[in-house]
């Protein structure tokens, strides 16, 4: 299962709001030397249920809009 995302770091709250195909995700790291991206993949593996090992980021390390692939 792959997912779109849209980040928004060093925000305020760490929340993840839907919105139609893409999620649109909070969180309060920095994005700094991928410390954003680990909490954006750390909060989906918590709402999915899932280790974090199995979300994976394909696209868009440097960028807001990223695309993760959840491997089950």
């Amino acid at each position: 299962m792959r997912i779109e995302v849209s980040v928004i770091a060093s925000a305020r709250t760490t929340e993840i709001v839907f919105k139609g195909e893409v999620w649109k995700v909070k969180v309060q790291a920095a994005p700094d030397k991928g410390k954003a991206n680990e909490a954006v993949r750390a909060l989906i593996a918590k709402e999915l249920g899932v280790p974090k090992s199995c979300v994976v980021l394909l696209r868009g390390a440097a960028s807001r809009k990223k695309v993760f692939e959840i491997r089950i």
